[in-house]
């Protein structure tokens, strides 16, 4: 675990000397080496070259965080920091979620991530169609997650400005605190009793919800991520053709959706520490990635972390992270 903490702090291979003066156990050079070679022979260390000390490899690192991190706290500056950003500006944010994905980036100066549920599965906050065209409508709508989408719908029938807005007011109305999913249902349970066949409104507020649910189909959810630029800067990261295939990962948001969907799978939902190999995306195996979910509503709303290098202080991105999620629970929660 000495090794483990100077590589983290030093970033360079550690060597028998250099764990003799930090350990100051009355160890000699030689008996470290020992240890040091048994290790290496184990698999939790390896060597650059022949002559250089030795560094952790990811069964090393998953040693590591497993032995170490459970339990670990935030760091006073980091908690009045997020505190106080949380305090400011969540709830006057245009985005919230993307808000929290700049303060984990600041906080952590890595990558910050947070990645929101299926639109058509938030509960839905504000609705707003916009006529564009005789066939044409732009959906605006807000769902609590903190989601703002636009989406246009090309329709087969036209609708009036009019008309657009009585459809927007009857689904707030009529189905408070429902997600888009929902409402679709049931307007769909709606259709089927005659007397309501008959019902304008209600065929073509079905139809918007119907066809806004199709052309959103293949949505997995939405993805806010901030601070690619620092792990481009960090000296830890190895070489730049692989640096590039990772900031190129970053633009598709399919891989970090599988990425968190591998975090939020299993029985046990809570932080999950991802490292090197472990990732399920190639690009990201140079990287290790921790994670949270959070919740709204007693359902999970989705999950935030940060992606940065293996050479991670993981006690303190365990904290950050973990606490981030507790507070935005909390806040989604509050309202």
């Amino acid at each position: 675990m000495a090794l483990m903490r100077a590589y983290i702090a030093q970033g360079e291979p550690i060597g028998s000397e250099t764990l003799r003066r930090r350990t100051q156990m009355g160890l000699s050079p030689a008996t470290i080496r020992n240890v040091l070679s048994e290790l290496e022979d184990w698999g939790y260390l390896t060597h650059p070259h022949t002559s250089a000390g030795r560094i952790p490899t990811d069964k090393g690192y998953r040693l590591y965080v497993d032995s170490t991190t459970p339990g670990a706290r935030m760091r006073p500056d980091d908690e009045r920091l997020l505190r106080a950003s949380f305090a400011q500006e969540f709830e006057q944010a245009a985005h919230p979620l993307e808000h929290v994905s700049h303060l984990l980036a600041e906080i952590s100066n890595s990558v910050g991530m947070v990645v929101a549920t299926n639109v058509n599965q938030g509960e839905l906050q504000h609705l707003e169609f916009v006529r564009l065209g005789p066939k044409r409508i732009l959906v605006v709508l807000v769902t609590k997650p903190g989601i703002v989408q636009n989406r246009l719908l090309v329709v087969q029938e036209s609708f009036t400005q009019s008309e657009l807005n009585q459809i927007a007011h009857y689904l707030m109305a009529s189905f408070p605190g429902r997600s888009l999913m929902t409402i679709r249902k049931e307007l769909q349970d709606r259709l089927r009793d005659d007397k309501a066949r008959c019902d304008e409104l209600l065929k073509n507020a079905f139809l918007l919800c119907h066809q806004h649910e199709l052309d959103s189909a293949s949505e997995e959810g939405e993805v806010f991520i901030d601070g690619a630029s620092k792990i481009a800067n960090a000296s830890t990261f190895p070489e730049v053709e692989k640096l590039k295939e990772l900031l190129e990962a970053f633009e598709e948001k399919s891989k970090l959706l599988r990425l968190v969907n591998q975090c939020l799978s299993g029985q046990n939902l809570g932080i999950r520490v991802m490292i090197g190999s472990e990732n399920p995306e190639q690009e990201l195996t140079q990287c290790s990635v921790v994670t949270a979910p959070y919740w709204s509503d007693g359902k999970v709303a989705g999950a935030l972390g940060i992606i940065g290098p293996k050479r991670m202080p993981y006690d303190r991105a365990i904290a950050l992270v973990e606490y981030t999620a507790k507070m935005v629970s909390q806040m989604l929660n509050m309202n």
